[in-house]
């Protein structure tokens, strides 16, 4: 009887420990997850306002600086193709390289501009380019920190360190998320095509 009762102890304390990793280690999700819906209930309010999309193309060159300098000529051109235009480029060279992407993007937001007429028409276009990329990046957040809560969960390391490996890791995660995001915005501004039928009824397809 002495045993059996050490044991369940034993086990209630064991069942204890794991069930308060568990809660330490959803947490880090919990946080992430109320930023982003934060971010999304901005954008999908009546007091969304046009976003400084110049502004946004800046920031995600200064993200993309090194890469795009560590590019050869194939490599910027296909990066261009993939993300920013369809037209091919006939100038290239390293030193103009943000250049030429802003350019383009002056160039292409100027004509959804055109296409789309009405000035909240381009917002809404803008709204749903963002919402687009942020739910796509946090989707693959989400099963990301799933799995390395099980990675992380096997290791041989008291709970205290694996709490905090898993908390660096995620947050590291969170940032390269935020940069995809950026990315994807971008991407969906520029290789989006939009419409309006007959009726004035906006349409829109992302690649």
């Amino acid at each position: 009887s002495i045993h059996i009762n050490r044991a369940q102890k034993k086990n209630d304390s064991s069942g204890r420990s794991s069930r308060k990793l568990v809660l330490e280690l959803d947490e880090s999700l919990k946080i992430q997850r109320r930023i982003i819906y934060s971010q999304r209930n901005e954008i999908l309010s009546d007091q969304f306002k046009e976003f400084d999309l110049e502004n946004l193309m800046n920031s995600h060159l200064d993200v993309m600086e090194e890469t795009l300098l560590a590019m050869n000529d194939n490599e910027f051109s296909r990066y261009i193709y993939d993300h920013i235009s369809y037209q091919k480029q006939e100038e290239n060279g390293i030193k103009n390289r943000r250049e030429i992407m802003m350019r383009l993007f002056k160039e292409e937001i100027e004509t959804k501009k055109k296409i789309l007429i009405y000035p909240e028409y381009f917002l809404e276009f803008q709204r749903k380019a963002i919402l687009k990329a942020i739910d796509t990046q946090w989707i693959e957040q989400v099963d990301y920190l799933q799995q390395l809560k099980a990675i992380i969960s096997s290791r041989h390391i008291d709970q205290n360190r694996m709490v905090q490996q898993y908390n660096q890791e995620a947050f590291d995660a969170f940032e390269n998320m935020k940069k995809r995001v950026l990315e994807n915005v971008i991407q969906n501004l520029m290789l989006s095509t939009v419409s309006l039928d007959k009726g004035f009824n906006m349409n829109i397809h992302f690649v």
